[in-house]
Order: structure tokens, then sequence, then C-alpha cells
């Protein structure tokens, strides 16, 4: 899987890039004082570009799982934007998850 993830630096002081602290955004989080509320993760299938595709190994042009997420504050404010790339494959997993609007579809509410 490849990632790639922003955060507000403003909301999250002395944090720096590619440092070392946690992936986790929850435990990130509560280290800062804040708890996430809600995500959005739109789900699409892409072509891999020549930079994903040499990172997972697979041929440019090659569908993959694009998943897309926000993550905000309970009071709204996002807090983390994350794209991820992976090869689909052919298991599947149930998602449990309280559908977003349905006139937008590939869009999905989770709870945090």
């Amino acid at each position: 899987m490849l990632e790639k993830v922003v955060l507000p630096l403003d909301r999250f002081p002395g944090l720096v890039p590619n440092g070392d602290h946690t992936s986790d955004i929850v435990k990130l989080a509560q280290r800062y004082g804040f708890s996430p509320g809600r995500a959005t993760e739109r789900v699409s299938n892409v072509p891999a570009t020549s930079e994903i595709a040499s990172h997972l190994e697979i041929a440019h042009g090659a569908d993959v799982m694009r998943l897309d997420r926000v993550i905000r504050t309970n009071d709204g404010a996002p807090i983390e934007w994350r794209v991820a790339y992976c090869v689909q494959s052919t298991n599947s997993a149930p998602l449990k998850h309280k559908l977003g609007d349905a006139q937008t579809p590939g869009v999905a509410d989770l709870d945090q």
C-alpha cells in the first residue's frame, strides 16, 4: 500500500514531516488533546501512475484501488487527509460503516 497523509501542523505543534511519530491518527490526536469525530472516505478504481506502479511493483496503468479519506474533529475541523493506493484483491472483507449521502456513490461516513 502507498499512503500520502496531510495533517494541519497548526493542530499538531512540534510535529515534523516524516518525523518519529505514530501513524495512528486517534493516538496522535489524543496526544494533542482532542479526539477525531467523523471520517468520510471515497473509494474508487484508478489506473496506476508511474510512481504508484513502481511502489506497488505492478505495471503502469494497472487498476488500483484509491482510498481518499478526510477525518474531522467533533467540531468539524479537518485533522487528516489521507490518500492510499493498493492493489485490488479477489479477496473481500466487509466494511462496517454508516452510509453517507445516498446521492453520492462511493462515499461513506465512518463513525470514529
